[in-house]
């Protein structure tokens, strides 16, 4: 075990040094500022309502806690607040490829982790999708721990991690699959988890319903869609179907 952590904090300072070195090389994304302007609104008494109509929440209250202590360099230490989510998110990915596979396919998995250019550049951004992908990981470990061990801490643990995750971005929502896609893979006899899965819904299902219905009802595009006020799926899928036929190859 003291090997493991041993292992696990290396890991984590090379993904720190990889991210945090020349944090603000790049200008900031329109995003970012946006972000970056509801997070100090919030510290003024702005609700957190309004940046969650737009889909993203979890980030933007901790960056509000955060912000008054960062002496004007506002980009960076928003910045090292995804940095900071995204060393949890490789310290998930060790242990969920660690309890799959063995160590070593774990550090493999973790230096693919640092060296991918995708999270590298994503890691050192503040936007939500690295934060959301920080709990879908946490998601992940506990859902396979619940699948194999039936402990209802775990689907609890599993339905918390979803449930931020959601609350981080919106369209977390759409991996709400997690635990029943691990249960169907790993949980043998499947009725012996069947008590931690059902754990893991009603904790995220009880978490999410007051926050999805705020969203649902007060984001302009959702409610237009339910109210008829736009076309069906079918009738723009009729319509955008032909136009594909068109295409010219590149």
């Amino acid at each position: 075990m003291t090997k493991t952590r041993a292992t696990i904090a290396g890991l984590v300072l090379l993904g720190a040094a990889s991210r945090l070195v020349r944090l603000t090389a790049l200008p900031p994304f329109l995003d970012e500022s946006w972000y970056i302007s509801w997070s100090w609104k919030l510290t003024s008494g702005m609700s957190l309502v309004r940046p969650w109509l737009a889909g993203k929440g979890l980030p933007i209250l901790v960056n509000a806690l955060v912000l008054p202590w960062a002496r004007g360099h506002d980009l960076a230490a928003s910045r090292a607040v995804t940095v900071a989510f995204s060393l949890v998110t490789l310290a998930a990915l060790f242990t969920l490829a660690r309890r799959l596979y063995d160590e070593r396919t774990a550090v493999v998995a973790a230096l693919f982790y640092v060296a991918c250019p995708f999270t590298l550049f994503h890691d050192r951004l503040f936007l939500a999708d690295a934060v959301l992908s920080t709990f879908v990981a946490l998601a992940l470990v506990a859902s396979l721990d619940l699948a194999r061990e039936g402990r209802v801490r775990d689907g609890a643990l599993s339905g918390l991690a979803l449930t931020l995750g959601v609350l981080s971005k919106a369209s977390g929502v759409l991996l709400l699959f997690v635990p029943a896609a691990a249960w169907l893979a790993f949980a043998r006899p499947l009725r012996r988890s069947w008590g931690a899965l059902a754990t893991a819904y009603a904790v995220a299902l009880l978490l999410l319903a007051l926050p999805l219905w705020v969203f649902l009802r007060g984001t302009d595009a959702v409610r237009v869609s339910f109210e008829g006020g736009a076309a069906s799926p079918l009738d723009r899928a009729g319509r955008n179907l032909p136009l594909v036929a068109e295409l010219e190859p590149a």
